[in-house]
């Protein structure tokens, strides 16, 4: 029953409702950040892991996330920079309608001592009137276009989305021979620095044959005599 006859919240109440609000979403942007970047550290650890395993169809799925998780993390660059954009507007009406009010309050102080000192002088009064009225069209104009400029951006990614799925394949080859280069690497350097091990050579390996077969021929040739 109180709410139902709590007075509503003032203009001034109300943008400070939303700046803690957008406040409140640009924290939750951050950590999102946070955790968007310790997954794209365990990706990155698990395609050099598939790498080495010579796993390359796993290597090319892992790479096709890391490029979504990184699409994502501009994409909440973007929607934070807009949210503090719309702060920083939120906080320019707010003194525009300070303004406003503190003009108001001025122009009927003056327009009470200007009837009763010189009444032909509301006629200057009104127009000053009709000049905040024309300021308020104005603000209400450019919050408009704010909200407009909002929607296209949303449209616009909405169309970007559909547009990338196609770069998505030859990105995911770019991402996957970087890490497959640094993988190179390090794996060159940990064969440089392994023992190495004399190999037999091939006239080694073809002497060893020959002796084998000329000692089974031999062994056939002594049964044959030991026949005779």
């Amino acid at each position: 029953m109180a709410s139902l006859f709590k007075a509503p919240p003032t203009p001034r109440e109300q943008m400070r409702q939303q700046q803690r609000a957008l406040r409140g979403e640009v924290r939750s942007l951050q950590r999102d950040k946070t955790d968007l970047e310790r997954q794209e550290k365990q990706i990155e650890a698990e395609i050099k892991k598939a790498a080495k395993a010579n796993n390359m169809a796993q290597a090319k799925l892992l790479a096709k996330q890391l490029i979504r998780l990184r699409k994502q993390k501009e994409k909440n660059m973007t929607v934070q920079s807009q949210i503090n954009g719309i702060g920083y507007r939120t906080q320019a009406i707010q003194s525009q309608v300070a303004m406003g009010k503190a003009m108001s309050g001025a122009t009927k102080v003056i327009s009470l001592v200007m009837k009763k000192q010189h009444p032909y002088a509301m006629v200057g009064a009104n127009k000053q009137m009709d000049l905040m009225k024309m300021q308020k069209q104005m603000q209400d104009f450019a919050e408009q276009n704010a909200q407009m400029d909002m929607k296209e951006e949303m449209m616009n990614d909405a169309i970007d989305n559909v547009m990338d799925e196609d770069e998505d394949e030859e990105e995911g080859e770019n991402i996957m021979n970087a890490v497959l280069d640094e993988i190179g690497i390090s794996v060159g350097q940990s064969l440089a620095d392994a023992p190495r091990t004399a190999l037999p050579s091939a006239k080694g390996k073809a002497r060893e044959s020959n002796k084998s077969e000329e000692d089974e021929l031999q062994a056939r040739l002594d049964s044959l005599l030991k026949g005779a």
